[in-house]
Protein backbone atom coordinates (compact mmCIF):
# COMPACT_ATOMS: atom_id res chain seq x y z
CA UNK A 1 0.00 0.00 0.00
CA UNK A 2 2.82 2.42 0.86
CA UNK A 3 4.42 1.91 -2.58
CA UNK A 4 1.13 2.86 -4.26
CA UNK A 5 0.93 6.07 -2.19
CA UNK A 6 4.50 6.99 -3.14
CA UNK A 7 3.63 6.38 -6.80
CA UNK A 8 0.57 8.67 -6.58
CA UNK A 9 2.61 11.46 -4.98
CA UNK A 10 5.31 11.10 -7.68
CA UNK A 11 2.71 11.29 -10.45
CA UNK A 12 1.27 14.47 -8.90
CA UNK A 13 4.71 16.05 -8.79
CA UNK A 14 5.47 15.11 -12.42
CA UNK A 15 2.10 16.34 -13.67
CA UNK A 16 2.08 19.47 -11.52
CA UNK A 17 -1.20 18.44 -9.88
CA UNK A 18 -2.21 19.95 -6.51
CA UNK A 19 -1.91 17.77 -3.41
CA UNK A 20 -3.96 17.98 -0.22
CA UNK A 21 -1.86 18.79 2.82
CA UNK A 22 -3.31 18.00 6.26
CA UNK A 23 -1.76 19.08 9.56
CA UNK A 24 -3.22 17.28 12.57
CA UNK A 25 -3.33 19.10 15.93
CA UNK A 26 -0.37 18.30 18.21
CA UNK A 27 0.18 19.01 21.90
CA UNK A 28 3.51 20.88 21.94
CA UNK A 29 3.84 21.32 25.70
CA UNK A 30 1.69 21.10 28.84
CA UNK A 31 3.25 22.75 31.92
CA UNK A 32 1.31 23.41 35.11
CA UNK A 33 1.60 24.86 38.60
CA UNK A 34 -0.20 24.99 41.93
CA UNK A 35 -0.14 28.03 44.23
CA UNK A 36 -1.42 28.78 47.72
CA UNK A 37 -2.69 32.01 49.29
CA UNK A 38 -1.97 34.24 46.28
CA UNK A 39 -3.94 36.34 43.78
CA UNK A 40 -1.73 35.17 40.90
CA UNK A 41 -0.18 31.86 39.87
CA UNK A 42 2.53 31.82 37.17
CA UNK A 43 3.21 28.82 34.94
CA UNK A 44 6.64 28.68 33.29
CA UNK A 45 6.62 27.53 29.66
CA UNK A 46 9.27 26.74 27.08
CA UNK A 47 9.30 29.62 24.57
CA UNK A 48 6.20 29.14 22.41
CA UNK A 49 5.94 29.21 18.61
CA UNK A 50 4.11 32.06 16.85
CA UNK A 51 0.71 31.07 15.47
CA UNK A 52 0.04 28.23 17.89
CA UNK A 53 -2.99 27.92 20.16
CA UNK A 54 -2.54 28.55 23.90
CA UNK A 55 -5.10 27.17 26.35
CA UNK A 56 -5.19 27.89 30.10
CA UNK A 57 -7.42 25.76 32.32
CA UNK A 58 -7.58 26.44 36.02
CA UNK A 59 -9.45 26.07 39.28
CA UNK A 60 -9.53 27.98 42.56
CA UNK A 61 -10.82 26.94 45.96
CA UNK A 62 -12.92 29.88 46.93
CA UNK A 63 -15.97 31.44 48.44
CA UNK A 64 -18.78 32.92 46.38
CA UNK A 65 -17.15 36.36 46.18
CA UNK A 66 -13.92 35.32 44.45
CA UNK A 67 -13.51 35.12 40.67
CA UNK A 68 -11.03 33.98 38.02
CA UNK A 69 -9.87 36.77 35.70
CA UNK A 70 -8.27 36.37 32.26
CA UNK A 71 -4.71 35.01 32.28
CA UNK A 72 -1.82 37.17 31.10
CA UNK A 73 1.58 36.33 29.61
CA UNK A 74 4.91 38.01 28.91
CA UNK A 75 3.95 38.69 25.25
CA UNK A 76 0.69 40.50 26.05
CA UNK A 77 -1.54 37.99 24.26
CA UNK A 78 -5.26 38.51 24.85
CA UNK A 79 -7.01 35.45 26.28
CA UNK A 80 -10.68 34.77 25.50
CA UNK A 81 -12.96 33.09 28.02
CA UNK A 82 -14.46 29.73 26.99
CA UNK A 83 -16.22 29.23 30.35
CA UNK A 84 -15.92 30.51 33.92
CA UNK A 85 -18.28 28.83 36.36
CA UNK A 86 -18.86 27.85 39.95
CA UNK A 87 -18.20 24.14 40.31
CA UNK A 88 -17.96 21.43 42.96
CA UNK A 89 -20.62 22.33 45.53
CA UNK A 90 -19.88 26.05 45.20
CA UNK A 91 -16.49 25.72 46.92
CA UNK A 92 -14.53 25.85 43.66
CA UNK A 93 -14.46 27.96 40.53
CA UNK A 94 -13.31 26.48 37.22
CA UNK A 95 -12.39 28.29 34.00
CA UNK A 96 -10.89 27.84 30.55
CA UNK A 97 -9.29 30.63 28.50
CA UNK A 98 -7.56 30.51 25.12
CA UNK A 99 -5.76 32.59 22.49
CA UNK A 100 -5.74 31.65 18.79
CA UNK A 101 -2.70 32.52 16.69
CA UNK A 102 -0.67 33.53 19.74
CA UNK A 103 2.35 35.79 19.53
CA UNK A 104 5.43 33.60 19.94
CA UNK A 105 8.04 33.70 22.66
CA UNK A 106 5.73 33.15 25.62
CA UNK A 107 7.74 31.88 28.60
CA UNK A 108 5.24 32.53 31.40
CA UNK A 109 1.44 32.44 31.65
CA UNK A 110 -0.13 33.81 34.83
CA UNK A 111 -3.53 32.97 36.26
CA UNK A 112 -5.19 36.01 37.86
CA UNK A 113 -7.75 35.96 40.66
CA UNK A 114 -9.81 38.59 42.46
CA UNK A 115 -8.29 37.78 45.87
CA UNK A 116 -5.69 35.57 47.52
CA UNK A 117 -6.69 31.95 47.07
CA UNK A 118 -5.41 28.41 46.44
CA UNK A 119 -5.22 27.64 42.73
CA UNK A 120 -4.08 25.09 40.17
CA UNK A 121 -3.52 25.75 36.47
CA UNK A 122 -2.32 24.02 33.29
CA UNK A 123 -1.20 25.58 29.99
CA UNK A 124 -1.45 23.71 26.68
CA UNK A 125 0.40 24.86 23.58
CA UNK A 126 -1.13 23.25 20.48
CA UNK A 127 -0.03 23.36 16.84
CA UNK A 128 -2.20 22.56 13.80
CA UNK A 129 -5.13 24.76 14.94
CA UNK A 130 -6.97 27.37 12.87
CA UNK A 131 -5.54 30.84 13.51
CA UNK A 132 -8.88 32.67 13.68
CA UNK A 133 -12.23 31.71 15.24
CA UNK A 134 -10.50 28.57 16.50
CA UNK A 135 -13.02 27.67 19.24
CA UNK A 136 -15.52 25.05 18.14
CA UNK A 137 -17.44 23.95 21.25
CA UNK A 138 -17.41 24.40 25.01
CA UNK A 139 -19.43 22.79 27.79
CA UNK A 140 -19.33 23.98 31.38
CA UNK A 141 -21.96 21.63 32.77
CA UNK A 142 -19.76 20.44 35.59
CA UNK A 143 -20.88 17.23 37.24
CA UNK A 144 -19.84 15.16 40.24
CA UNK A 145 -18.71 11.54 40.17
CA UNK A 146 -18.05 9.91 43.52
CA UNK A 147 -16.59 6.76 41.98
CA UNK A 148 -14.39 5.94 38.98
CA UNK A 149 -14.76 6.10 35.99
CA UNK A 150 -16.12 9.44 34.78
CA UNK A 151 -17.94 10.05 31.50
CA UNK A 152 -18.87 13.72 31.02
CA UNK A 153 -19.56 16.11 29.47
CA UNK A 154 -20.62 15.48 25.86
CA UNK A 155 -20.14 17.88 22.94
CA UNK A 156 -20.87 17.62 19.23
CA UNK A 157 -18.11 18.98 17.00
CA UNK A 158 -18.84 20.92 13.79
CA UNK A 159 -15.56 20.40 11.89
CA UNK A 160 -13.77 17.15 11.14
CA UNK A 161 -10.40 17.80 12.75
CA UNK A 162 -10.70 18.82 16.38
CA UNK A 163 -8.59 19.12 19.53
CA UNK A 164 -10.70 18.29 22.60
CA UNK A 165 -9.73 19.26 26.16
CA UNK A 166 -11.62 17.66 29.07
CA UNK A 167 -10.92 19.58 32.31
CA UNK A 168 -11.09 17.31 35.36
CA UNK A 169 -10.85 18.35 39.02
CA UNK A 170 -9.77 15.62 41.44
CA UNK A 171 -9.68 15.50 45.21
CA UNK A 172 -5.97 15.13 46.10
CA UNK A 173 -5.22 12.29 43.68
CA UNK A 174 -3.86 13.53 40.33
CA UNK A 175 -1.42 10.63 39.91
CA UNK A 176 -4.34 8.25 39.51
CA UNK A 177 -5.92 10.17 36.61
CA UNK A 178 -5.95 8.41 33.21
CA UNK A 179 -7.94 8.88 30.01
CA UNK A 180 -9.80 6.00 28.37
CA UNK A 181 -11.40 5.21 24.98
CA UNK A 182 -9.13 7.49 22.94
CA UNK A 183 -8.55 10.11 25.65
CA UNK A 184 -5.08 10.81 27.10
CA UNK A 185 -4.24 12.72 30.27
CA UNK A 186 -1.37 14.91 29.06
CA UNK A 187 -0.93 16.64 32.42
CA UNK A 188 -1.89 15.88 36.02
CA UNK A 189 -1.03 18.86 38.20
CA UNK A 190 -1.06 18.60 41.99
CA UNK A 191 -1.54 21.28 44.60
CA UNK A 192 -0.48 19.46 47.75
CA UNK A 193 -2.94 19.66 50.62
CA UNK A 194 -5.34 22.09 48.94
CA UNK A 195 -7.75 19.56 47.42
CA UNK A 196 -7.65 21.22 43.98
CA UNK A 197 -5.66 18.86 41.80
CA UNK A 198 -6.24 19.18 38.07
CA UNK A 199 -6.03 16.91 35.01
CA UNK A 200 -5.96 17.92 31.34
CA UNK A 201 -7.57 15.05 29.42
CA UNK A 202 -7.06 15.41 25.64
CA UNK A 203 -8.39 13.73 22.51
CA UNK A 204 -7.59 14.49 18.87
CA UNK A 205 -10.30 13.48 16.39
CA UNK A 206 -10.53 13.52 12.59
CA UNK A 207 -14.30 13.37 12.05
CA UNK A 208 -17.33 15.27 13.30
CA UNK A 209 -19.45 13.61 15.92
CA UNK A 210 -20.57 13.47 19.53
CA UNK A 211 -17.71 13.02 22.02
CA UNK A 212 -17.81 12.41 25.77
CA UNK A 213 -14.86 12.99 28.09
CA UNK A 214 -13.85 9.68 29.65
CA UNK A 215 -11.30 8.51 32.18
CA UNK A 216 -10.54 6.77 35.45
CA UNK A 217 -8.75 7.49 38.70
CA UNK A 218 -7.28 5.41 41.50
CA UNK A 219 -9.86 4.27 44.05
CA UNK A 220 -10.30 6.52 47.06
CA UNK A 221 -12.27 9.51 48.27
CA UNK A 222 -12.04 11.23 44.91
CA UNK A 223 -14.49 13.23 42.80
CA UNK A 224 -14.30 14.59 39.26
CA UNK A 225 -15.87 17.72 37.85
CA UNK A 226 -15.48 17.58 34.08
CA UNK A 227 -15.82 20.41 31.60
CA UNK A 228 -14.81 20.48 27.93
CA UNK A 229 -13.56 22.89 25.29
CA UNK A 230 -12.76 21.96 21.66
CA UNK A 231 -10.73 23.69 18.94
CA UNK A 232 -10.83 23.50 15.14
CA UNK A 233 -7.89 21.85 13.42
CA UNK A 234 -6.39 23.28 10.24
CA UNK A 235 -8.41 22.13 7.24
CA UNK A 236 -6.76 20.24 4.42
CA UNK A 237 -5.31 22.65 1.86
CA UNK A 238 -4.52 22.21 -1.80
CA UNK A 239 -0.81 22.78 -2.49
CA UNK A 240 0.45 23.00 -6.07
CA UNK A 241 3.19 20.49 -6.64
CA UNK A 242 4.65 22.36 -9.60
CA UNK A 243 5.57 20.77 -12.91
CA UNK A 244 8.48 18.37 -13.09
CA UNK A 245 11.36 19.81 -15.06
CA UNK A 246 14.22 17.78 -16.38
CA UNK A 247 17.59 19.28 -15.56
CA UNK A 248 19.96 19.64 -18.50
CA UNK A 249 23.25 17.80 -18.04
Amino acid sequence: MRRYLYAIVLLCVIAGLPMLVQTAPVTVQNPGNGCSGASTCAITTTSTTAGNLLVWIGVIRTDASQTINAPTDNQSNTYTQAYNVSCAFGNYRCAAYYVCNATGGVTSVTGNFSANTNSTGIVLEVSGIQTSSCLDQSDSTFGVDSSSPWAAPTVTTTVADNYLVNQVLLNNQPSGCAGTNGWTVVKAQANTGSGIDLCANVRIVSSTGSYTGEGTWTSGSTSAFPGMVTFKGVAASSTPAGPFRRRNP
